[in-house]
């Protein structure tokens, strides 16, 4: 018989011969349930050094991943381009289409977005111009501010 509290402490088990805690069976396990224990003692401290591994990894991964990529050049213009186009879009009124053509910005670092100059091509009610809009678009390309 062994004793469980061993077990616990120990990584090896102790065979008690003492009589009298051996009268206990509160204390003591069968044959068959040590080797249970003694494979999840020992999966447990596989486990235990891997949870640390993983528990690194996964903060190495989320710290890299987290980071936004930064555009620049031709993937800025883009951007901005799609995001004035989805802001006219959604301001436009029944009848009118807005093709947003090519942009000039501005980078502020004071106020975190850029200031754009767009070439806009409208239709209203079959009629075509060509026009220029001025807005501050966010570093997030969330808001857009039209200035004329």
């Amino acid at each position: 018989m062994y004793n469980l509290c061993n077990l616990i402490d120990s990584p090896t088990l102790i065979n008690f011969t003492d009589k009298a805690a051996a009268s206990d069976p509160r204390l003591f396990i069968s044959t068959e349930m040590v080797n249970v224990f003694e494979g999840i003692a020992y999966f447990y401290k596989q486990i235990g050094t891997m949870k640390y591994i993983f528990t690194i990894a996964l903060f190495i991964a989320i710290a890299t991943s987290c980071k936004r990529k930064v555009l620049s050049g031709p993937e800025l213009q883009n951007k901005l381009i799609e995001t004035m186009q989805e802001y006219l879009d959604s301001q436009a009124k029944p009848g009118a289409e807005f093709k947003v053509k090519d942009v000039n910005y501005y980078p502020e670092k004071a106020t975190k977005s850029y200031d754009c100059e767009f070439h806009v091509d409208m239709r209203l009610n079959g009629k075509d111009t060509v026009g220029m809009m001025t807005a501050t678009i966010s570093n997030d390309f969330k808001t857009v501010e039209r200035k004329k």
